[in-house]
């Protein structure tokens, strides 16, 4: 019973701990960051893993793990992120007679718009890349190889980003080793190349990717510490990646919820924004929440701005 009593104090203690750096941490927030709580009253609501934000229209497209879609638009003011409206798509309705359509099998994860407005899904453990019709039907996947087929478990395709030409771009969570840089697939022309690899480095891992209005690739990455989720965003030219990645942010643990969709896009006065949104991951102690990051001018017109 004494030996009960001890673990049950120091899981106290522990939470305790974590709180308390996760309360600093928010209320350490920078200028240019803003964040705002999303909650809807949708039975399937959460899980939120791949957004894209329509620069025009501050229009949102977001896919949760379980591949329900939704879309709405950013509200901002200031150039601040300030409020969400947003309608429920529904699921994905994949053309896998065999998919029961549960959550954990489906997995969807990384979400990117095609030069026509196409939304296009990736899907982790049963890897696939779903192009989806207005009416939330899939169309056929693109094509899979066998090398796409055997990422590690639950760590495979996690980021997903398409550039202006239509060509798609995966990246996989893991890279099978702590010092092997994590390879950039890209598809075009009907094929699968790596184009690319990106360093690894202490922990972070990928979860999120998209292009920027100038052509650069953002990487969103996030590692888990005492404190609760940190994150960070990379930027790099694909064709020298050694040579131009940048760190663009970076949070400490517990400042924001478990980041992995990311949409980067200009606003008025070629604002550059990151703006990401959290999977909660269905714990009711884990938070749904936008996070949208003004990119400072000392970065966004460096060599390679956007």
């Amino acid at each position: 019973m004494r030996r009960r009593s001890q673990l049950a104090i120091v899981f106290l203690v522990g939470v305790s701990t974590v709180c308390a750096i996760q309360a600093v941490n928010r209320l350490l927030l920078p200028d240019n960051v803003s964040t705002l709580a999303w909650d809807e009253e949708w039975p399937e609501f959460g899980g939120w893993s791949g957004l894209e934000v329509i620069a025009d229209s501050q229009e949102f497209w977001a896919v949760s793990d379980g591949s329900s879609l939704a879309k709405g638009v950013l509200e901002y003011q200031d150039g601040h992120l300030v409020g969400v409206t947003a309608q429920r798509i529904g699921f994905v309705s994949t053309p896998d007679p065999a998919d029961p359509g549960n959550r954990i099998t489906r997995d969807a994860e990384g979400l990117a718009l095609m030069p026509d407005g196409t939304p296009l899904v990736s899907f982790e453990r049963n890897t696939r890349f779903l192009p989806v019709r207005p009416d939330g039907t899939a169309g056929p996947s693109l094509p899979i190889t066998d090398e796409l087929r055997a990422m590690q478990k639950n760590s495979g395709l996690e980021a997903l980003a398409v550039d202006a030409d239509g060509a798609v771009y995966a990246v996989p969570e893991r890279s099978g080793a702590l010092d092997r840089p994590f390879p950039v697939f890209r598809f075009a022309d009907n094929r699968w190349q790596t184009t690319a690899h990106l360093r690894r480095s202490h922990g972070w891992l990928p979860v999120g990717a998209d292009f920027g209005p100038s052509g650069a690739f953002y990487l969103l990455e996030r590692r888990f510490l005492w404190g609760g989720f940190a994150t960070r965003v990379r930027r790099f030219d694909l064709e020298n990646t050694e040579q131009s990645e940048t760190l663009i942010y970076q949070s400490p643990a517990g400042r924001h919820g478990n980041l992995e969709g990311l949409a980067v896009w200009q606003g008025e006065n070629q604002v550059l924004h990151l703006t990401m949104v959290s999977d909660h991951n269905f714990f009711f102690f884990q938070r749904t929440q936008f996070v949208d990051v003004i990119v400072p001018k000392s970065l966004a017109s460096s060599k390679n701005p956007g």
